[in-house]
């Protein structure tokens, strides 16, 4: 059951989707992960080579990495 909340829309487009996270910088087909929180934003994210292509290991799978962008100001 989910609870709706004056003022809060129940979705939001796919355009306004990837413009949020177009502004961590981050290349959204690259995110596993995104968690805001009230001091900044954690992504989880594909390795990727020089080439850009992910990091694959043989034993444990795609490589990730865990960012953390402050909010600052």
């Amino acid at each position: 059951m989910t609870m709706s909340i004056n003022g809060i829309p129940e979705s939001i487009s796919r355009e306004a989707y990837l413009s949020l996270i177009s502004a961590t910088g981050i290349d959204p087909g690259s995110i596993r992960k995104l968690t805001l929180t009230a001091d900044g934003i954690y992504a989880v994210v594909f390795a990727v080579d020089g080439d850009g292509r992910k990091i694959i290991e043989p034993a444990s799978g795609a490589v990730k990495h865990t960012l953390y962008i402050p909010v600052v100001g």
